[in-house]
């Protein structure tokens, strides 16, 4: 999957739009309307939520990623360019399992 260029914005449509919608489904994040193409809340909320998730400082209704950031947000999506869904899946859960066990870690060291 190509690198989203441009900026996305609360109410911004188009190609760009649907390609972000389309990785966040990816990744488990809802979006009960589907790739329409069309920047709105349920689209926010899925971002937010992935932005939470990854430690990365939500930024409201604007993408805003640091460099490495980006780069982690592109690796993952040239990595699942390749994938079926089924495979995307099972290495989405196993990611899960993986943060869950390093949480667990974090709580017993402490």
């Amino acid at each position: 999957m190509d690198p989203i260029t441009t900026q996305l914005d609360y109410g911004t449509s188009g190609p760009e739009v649907k390609k972000l919608q389309e990785f966040l489904m990816s990744q488990g994040f809802d979006i009960p309307f589907g790739a329409t193409g069309n920047f709105f809340d349920e689209t926010l909320a899925a971002l937010q939520a992935y932005q939470t998730a990854k430690g990365i400082v939500s930024s409201g209704d604007e993408i805003l990623l640091e460099e490495t950031d980006y780069k982690r947000l592109k690796e993952a999506m040239d990595v699942l360019e390749g994938l079926s869904k089924s495979h995307i899946e099972f290495v989405t859960r196993v990611f899960e399992a993986e943060e869950v066990e390093i949480e667990e870690k974090k709580v017993n060291s402490k």
